[in-house]
């Protein structure tokens, strides 16, 4: 669903 993907997009400001 959206969570994962809202997931997905907290990973990636945390990486960057």
């Amino acid at each position: 669903m959206r969570l994962k993907l809202k997931l997905l997009k907290t990973l990636l400001l945390k990486i960057n």
